[in-house]
């Protein structure tokens, strides 16, 4: 009985030995893979960020009936840039610095002046030139589509030049914008959406209505060809035809019969009658522009532009915005019950800073609603990180 015992005694331990050693190794595990991935995030943030810099834009404002003197204040915007060669060019969101001289481009301790070399008003995008290279050139990512891949977000946010945030790419849209899902400021316009291997996928442009959190980029691929036509042509400027419209898709289609001529508008075909199953609804013609000259009004139901059909609004926009300032496009539409076409001569959009002498809110509740969104966010980057770790424990 004394040897039996002492054999068990032995089993037991070894038991417990073998259990420490193995619960030790795997929550090592764990903890080496936790680790493991901070340092890779940490050493992806500094590589990217090393590829961002803050871009601030001034102008003086000068007070009514007053002599103008160096100490005038000044109006300035901040946004991000892109350093995209080792020769100085940056890239640079149009709508911050179009229609301001004062350029200046920082870098950590270092600020150097710049000047804009030419605009892509089709893309919203500006080219500038440092006076004197700083940072490292970004590395584009040739690939045209990411829809469900992980993202850093990165760009000036509350004065801090490279602000990180994990976001998801949605994918690519009609009119061939990037969306993506992530928090990020008005500052950040003009920052990088990047890959997990450190490449760029796209430039941050916009926002879609008032949600911060759901952006619009150009995809980093359109950008070789989008600098040499600055550097070579300088601005590309986008056509304006001054619509908004919507889709509409009507179900079981009209038949509508040819209509009577107008002095304004002409009759579109000598057909007796045509069947129209969808098409674009004009919600807004802007006075005075290309289609209100032309004689298009509020109802009108486009559906052919050049005899071709159109019933995307945002393939229509993106179409109107890469044709040529001065090009003539033939519309057919339809207007009480009548078929009509009109000629419409492409004007210029030039996108142009408006600046708010009438805030929607003071300064300090705007600066509260913000701080109150950062901290609602990292809240949920912690509760995700929590869960994460609960899974690798498990």
């Amino acid at each position: 009985m004394i040897k039996y015992f002492s054999k068990m005694t032995v089993v037991k331990t070894c038991l417990m030995f073998f259990q420490a050693v193995f619960f030790s190794t795997a929550i090592s595990a764990q903890d080496s893979a936790l680790i493991n991935l901070e340092l890779g995030l940490n050493e992806l943030v500094y590589d990217v960020s090393r590829t961002i810099v803050t871009i601030e834009a001034s102008e003086p404002i000068y007070p009514h009936n007053s002599v103008i003197n160096s100490n005038e204040a000044v109006y300035s915007v901040i946004s991000t840039g892109l350093v995209y060669d080792t020769s100085g060019y940056i890239i640079a969101p149009a709508e911050a610095v179009s229609k301001y001289a004062s350029i200046f481009v920082s870098f950590d301790d270092k600020t150097v002046s710049a000047k804009t070399v030419a605009i892509d008003y089709q893309n919203g995008i500006a080219l500038l030139k440092m006076k004197n290279p700083y940072g490292w050139p970004v590395k584009l990512k040739a690939q045209s589509g990411c829809a469900g891949q992980m993202i850093l977000a990165i760009g000036n946010a509350y004065g801090l030049r490279a602000t990180p945030v994990i976001g998801f790419c949605a994918g690519y849209r009609p009119d061939g914008m990037m969306q993506f899902s992530a928090s990020f400021t008005p500052s950040s316009q003009g920052g990088g959406l990047f890959s997990m291997d450190g490449k760029l996928l796209g430039i941050i442009t916009d926002q879609i209505g008032n949600n911060s959190e759901i952006g619009l980029a150009v995809p980093a691929y359109k950008l070789p060809e989008i600098v040499n036509f600055l550097i070579v042509n300088g601005n590309r400027f986008a056509g304006y035809l001054g619509l908004v419209t919507r889709e509409i898709e009507i179900s079981p289609p009209i038949k509508v019969q040819m209509p009577t001529s107008s002095a304004h508008i002409s009759m579109a075909s000598m057909k007796s009658s045509l069947e129209i199953s969808h098409g674009l609804l004009v919600e807004k013609v802007a006075p005075h522009s290309p289609s209100y000259k032309a004689g298009l009004r509020r109802g009108d139901l486009l559906f052919q532009a050049n005899g071709l059909s159109i019933d995307n609004p945002l393939e229509f926009a993106d179409f109107i915005r890469k044709t040529s300032p001065g090009t003539k496009l033939k519309f057919d539409f339809l207007r009480h019950n009548a078929i009509y076409q009109v000629e419409v001569s492409v004007g210029k959009q030039e996108q142009n800073l408006i600046v708010s002498s009438s805030p929607k809110g003071s300064d300090a509740d705007m600066l509260i609603d913000s701080i109150l969104k950062e901290l609602e966010q990292i809240k949920q980057n912690t509760k995700t990180l929590e869960n994460r770790l609960k899974q690798l424990r498990q």
